[in-house]
């Protein structure tokens, strides 16, 4: 792969290196000059020297990407990767200590569409601003594969339609781990596509919501550990099927909009609510109904280490 050459807003320079089929994004820097650059060229090394060729947005932002570094931006402005078409390979490194964004921030991929973000580590997140969209990771975006990634520490989001992820319509969100202290006003907004494999920790006051407005998506294989009482607001259709909801309150739970719950949970500090496969509530949970492929005999979940008490 030749090297690309990507020019900041402040006219510095920065050269991608590759590794393999990868562009490796070692700071903070490289991060804001590839999310916002001015200009960017390809650079092929000739026998008479160095070519360089400028290239456009749509090209720089349709590539492979892997963190080598931990990111932390303590003290330092960020950018939005709006209209991230590519790969974003987080290889397990952790974006941190995000306080301090641009107008348009959004979320850290903002506005995109067909794209793969995984292996990614999210730590510390407080961005206030005057936009009613906000997020986390990414809004609106249309066959995003979320995969393998772990949010932790403080999660602050302003904005009246604001989630973790905002608005993602088909796209596949798996192996997630939310282990946060939150105030957003929800988790997920605008929803239709699939979320499994994961497992929500969530300690908050300030949302509504798990998922809100307009969910159409399929929910499997999760575990919910959190304080709010509401799984869907704004349920159209699909599947909620094997997952457990535990829930930090003494409220009754409200059993309205639950047809769709299929070998689910509902537990909070008083009651306990049972359904199967049928949407049947029944007295005795029965793990053998479920996929033993990610979920144990005592009802945890294997990829994550935390245990229902």
């Amino acid at each position: 792969m030749p090297k690309i050459e990507v020019i900041d807003l402040s006219n510095l320079s920065y050269v991608l290196e590759s590794d393999g089929y990868e562009y490796t994004i070692s700071t903070v820097n490289e991060w804001n000059a590839l999310a916002n650059p001015k200009e960017m060229f390809i650079l092929v090394n000739y026998p008479s020297g160095i070519i360089k060729t400028q290239i456009d947005k749509k090209f720089l932002y349709n590539q492979t990407y892997k963190l080598i570094n931990d990111l932390d931006f303590t003290d330092k402005n960020i950018f939005s990767w709006n209209n991230f078409t590519g790969t974003l390979n987080g290889n397990n490194k952790c974006i941190s200590n995000i306080k301090s964004a641009f107008d348009d921030f959004n979320g850290l991929f903002g506005k995109s569409n067909h794209c793969v973000i995984k292996n990614l580590i999210i730590d510390n997140f407080s961005i206030i601003n005057n936009q009613d969209t906000n997020s986390c990771l990414i809004t609106n975006v249309n066959f995003c594969d979320l995969l393998n990634i772990k949010f932790k520490g403080n999660i602050i989001i302003s904005g009246k339609y604001s989630a973790i992820i905002s608005s993602i319509m088909n796209g596949n969100i798996s192996d997630i781990n939310l282990d946060i202290t939150s105030n957003t006003n929800n988790l997920f907004c605008y929803f239709s596509g699939t979320f499994k494999n994961s497992q929500v920790n969530v300690l908050s006051s300030n949302y509504n919501s798990m998922f809100c407005n307009n969910f159409n998506g399929n929910i499997n294989n999760c575990l919910f550990i959190n304080n709010c009482d509401n799984i869907i607001e704004n349920f159209i259709d699909g599947m909620i099927t094997n997952n457990i909801f535990i829930f930090s309150t003494d409220k009754d739970i409200n059993l309205e909009n639950k047809k769709n719950l299929y070998n689910c949970v509902l537990k909070n500090n008083n009651q306990t609510f049972i359904f199967n496969k049928s949407n049947e509530i029944i007295s005795n949970f029965d793990i053998s109904e479920w996929d033993n492929e990610f979920w144990s005999n005592e009802g945890t979940l294997k990829l994550f280490s935390e245990e229902i008490n």
